[in-house]
């Protein structure tokens, strides 16, 4: 019993020192990658806002994009569509009190679009016009 808790006396502070010299490691070469956009409004919208999140998961060899808008209760009842680097990635229904949200991931069988840091996200009304806007940056855990 001594034994063992010397050793974990011994490896215990190896594996801070290591842990703490490579931050962020597990998160993004083991684990996939993270980048995030905040949507702001554009146009007729500007009280638009929201954001958009990608993770590309290396273990579940997938990728999941999540999107919510806030603020669009003049497209209550309607959908908006979302386009990621000017490619449509699908709709949005507007709740009564003017959100949507939204989540595609590949493991759920939907098509998921590569990502990278300066990808465009744009969400824009059946019409066509711009509704909110914004881009991938790396996404920093808090």
């Amino acid at each position: 019993m001594r034994r063992i808790t010397r050793l974990i006396g011994l490896v215990a502070p190896i594996m801070l020192i290591a842990a703490l010299a490579m931050p962020g490691i597990a998160s993004t070469s083991t684990m996939g990658t993270d980048l995030s956009a905040r949507l702001a409004g554009r146009g007729n919208y500007p009280a638009a806002s929201g954001y958009s999140e990608y993770h590309r998961n290396m273990m579940k060899n997938g990728r999941q994009i999540e999107v919510r808008v806030h603020n669009v209760s003049r497209l209550a009842g309607k959908h908006v569509t979302v386009f990621i680097d000017g490619k449509k990635l699908g709709r949005l229904a507007v709740s009564n009190s003017g959100n949507a949200h939204r989540h595609w991931a590949t493991w759920n069988g939907q098509h998921v679009p590569r990502c990278t840091r300066g990808t465009a996200v744009k969400i824009r009304t059946p019409g066509g016009a711009l509704v909110a806007s914004g881009s991938y940056r790396r996404h920093h855990h808090h």
